[in-house]
């Protein structure tokens, strides 16, 4: 899935490229094979080109960034998503080729499917692991150098026992009865040694 998303943040930073490419000649066959006023293209905006260009190199470092898998960057990719729209709305006149058109829609799609991708898929979990992640070091203060040993505490060692009934002749090494005067232990069946 990370392959995926990085590959689809290739293709838009390379379509975003090649709409550049596009639109720089566009233009000049839109004014020659229409007649279209140069007027219209330079004529006075809301926003100007320079406001258009920091917005576009800002996307593109937003899309590269956002190959870290850091949090703070899909939030600031989707605001410079809603800023596009919002400064695409307010142009006064948009003229485009059918090439011009075609890359914007692209974009669209493309737009849309990272969109979707870092709020409803499993990328989301890979950005969110990466914001909680653990400081890499421990906020504990260290143990001092030296510490006391463990105090070892031994069992108390009882004297053995007696068996419950007395013994006279051999003792069964299993069981420990006494009065033993065969080769088999009349209590348990093993042989006495």
């Amino acid at each position: 899935m990370k392959n995926a998303f990085r590959t689809l943040i290739g293709a838009q930073i390379l379509l975003w490229l090649a709409a550049t490419f596009v639109t720089s000649s566009s233009f000049r066959s839109l004014q020659q094979e229409f007649h279209i006023p140069v007027s219209l293209f330079n004529g006075p905006t809301l926003f100007g080109r320079v406001e258009t260009l920091v917005l576009f190199y800002s996307m593109v470092l937003a899309c590269l960034a956002m190959l870290s898998f850091w949090n703070p960057m899909r939030h600031i990719y989707t605001v410079l998503v809603i800023v596009e729209m919002l400064l695409s709305g307010l142009r006064a006149i948009v003229v485009r080729s059918g090439l011009m058109d075609a890359f914007h829609v692209g974009d669209a799609v493309l737009t849309g499917v990272l969109l979707s991708m870092i709020y409803f898929s499993p990328i989301k979990d890979v950005f969110l692991k990466r914001e909680i992640a653990p400081p890499p070091f421990p906020s504990e203060p260290s143990p001092p150098h030296w510490q006391p040993s463990p105090v070892a505490v031994a069992e108390p060692v009882l004297p053995p026992t007696a068996p419950p009934f007395p013994v006279r002749g051999k003792v069964c090494a299993f069981c420990g009865a006494g009065d033993q005067d065969g080769r088999f232990c009349t209590q348990c069946g093993m042989t006495i040694a």
